[in-house]
């Protein structure tokens, strides 16, 4: 029993040494400094949807009762505003999972993110491949086919980032 503990140990310390620590979650704080290194600021926002915003998400998906409360983050330098950040909880064929979508002022998205992903299956959606593909993307228009693709063997898990980053952009205040 011991000696199978120390092989455990040994290659946790493996994993880490080469950065794969398996289920450690990327910190939305660390993201947040990296993408916005500049940024003096961020400020936790809670806001109240409109009834627009609640039937545009209703018809992302008409079967789900749209939420009426949003919590965002503006991102500031100084006095300028360098973005937005929220955490959105995605759903594929496993389960549910946690997707940071950053933002730019003019609703442009900047990254795209997964927070977390503890399911062995559809992994290949936190490939930076699938997730670059949003940058420089606005909404409405998003959909798989010429721009975006889906990640084979994670097709629920990619559908699941895309409705997240169309429900972020709505409720934070995209014009629709």
């Amino acid at each position: 029993m011991n000696g199978n503990l120390k092989k455990l140990g040994s290659l946790f310390l493996l994993l880490v040494s080469c950065g794969m620590t398996y289920g450690a979650p990327n910190t939305e704080a660390l993201l947040l400094k990296e993408i916005f290194p500049g940024a003096s600021r961020n400020i936790r926002k809670t806001i109240f949807l409109t009834l627009e915003q609640q039937h545009a998400l209703k018809a992302l998906e008409p079967g789900r009762t749209p939420v009426k409360l949003f919590s965002y983050r503006e991102i500031v330098q100084r006095e300028t505003l360098l973005g937005y950040a929220t955490t959105v909880k995605a759903e594929g064929k496993s389960g549910s999972f946690r997707v940071l979508i950053v933002v730019q002022p003019d609703f442009t998205v900047k990254r795209v993110a997964i927070l977390d992903y503890p399911f062995a299956y559809g992994q290949g959606v936190k490939n930076n491949m699938f997730l670059s593909q949003f940058a420089g993307l606005k909404f409405p228009g998003l959909f798989f086919g010429d721009t975006l693709h889906a990640v084979t063997g994670a097709t629920s898990s990619s559908a699941g980032v895309l409705l997240a980053v169309e429900n972020a952009l709505i409720c934070l205040g995209q014009p629709l």
